[in-house]
């Protein structure tokens, strides 16, 4: 456990950091709604960071993912920005034209 706690989430967030310096936190790959992500939280070990389900995409008025809302394994529904998230690199199944 603690060596998936220390290497794995620290190369997810590496990668994703990497992909989070062009202009407006422009991804390689968007959210896509369905899709497991983990929560960061500046309040807690890393180790101990939410997994949520994304429930809507919300979008600027330029079409930029802004935020989405998750859904938590205990029911809690929270909004973060797409800069709080990391995906899974493994994908579940994810519904057709989700760019809700």
């Amino acid at each position: 456990w603690d060596s998936w706690r220390d290497e794995y989430l620290v190369s997810l967030r590496e990668q994703q950091c990497m992909m989070h310096r062009e202009p407006r936190n422009a991804v390689s790959r968007e959210p896509k709604k369905g899709e497991m992500v983990i929560i960061q939280d500046e309040k807690i070990p890393r180790g101990h960071w939410k997994m949520g389900l994304i429930t809507k995409i919300q979008r600027s008025e330029h079409n930029h993912i802004g935020s989405v809302r998750l859904k938590t394994p205990t029911n809690q529904n929270l909004e973060r920005p797409i800069s709080q998230l990391f995906p899974l690199e493994i994908r579940g199944p994810v519904e057709p034209n989700d760019s809700e």
